[in-house]
């Protein structure tokens, strides 16, 4: 009798336990929201403060996606000093010092078609900007729009 006893105690202490650690997963924010994509993108040809871009994307991705505030062939894509959005292009850019290549930008606009660039570019401020691994929103102001774009498997849902 005591050993059954002993049995149903166990039992209900492990579903306890693993309800409580359930609920405290839900609560407590992963690991992966204590990292910042902008870290080192305040970099220049002349001088180097990380040579980083805000590369949102999975683990080992087919794709990275990220911001750029500088024309497109310009390996320092993205400069945290900048205010004006050209696009969320896709790349395979490792690294500033390596070329890309195949790669192409998103740009939501409305109103007049907008193609090159520099009609499609937006100025934005970091208060309405939110960047981490695997999401990335930012508030367009000159499209009064919001850019929202978070990794898949092989591409990205916008």
């Amino acid at each position: 009798m005591k050993t059954i006893r002993f049995i149903k105690l166990m039992c209900f202490s492990g579903v306890a336990t693993a309800f409580a650690a359930g609920m405290a997963a839900a609560v407590e924010p992963g690991l992966v929201t204590l990292v910042n994509p902008l870290m080192g993108t305040d970099s220049a040809f002349e001088f180097s403060h990380g040579n980083e871009y805000p590369a949102i994307a999975l683990p080992f991705p087919m794709n990275t996606w990220a911001p750029y505030t500088e024309p497109q062939s310009n390996p320092f894509f993205y400069q945290y000093r900048h205010e004006k959005l050209f696009g969320i292009r896709q790349t395979h850019q490792p690294s500033p010092w390596i070329g890309d290549y195949a790669d192409f930008s998103l740009m939501p606009v409305s109103g007049k078609l907008a193609v090159t660039e520099d009609d499609r570019a937006s100025t934005f401020s970091h208060k309405n900007e939110i960047a981490q691994p695997s999401y990335y929103k930012v508030h367009l102001d000159t499209w009064d729009t919001t850019a929202e774009v978070t990794p898949t498997l092989r591409a990205a849902r916008f």
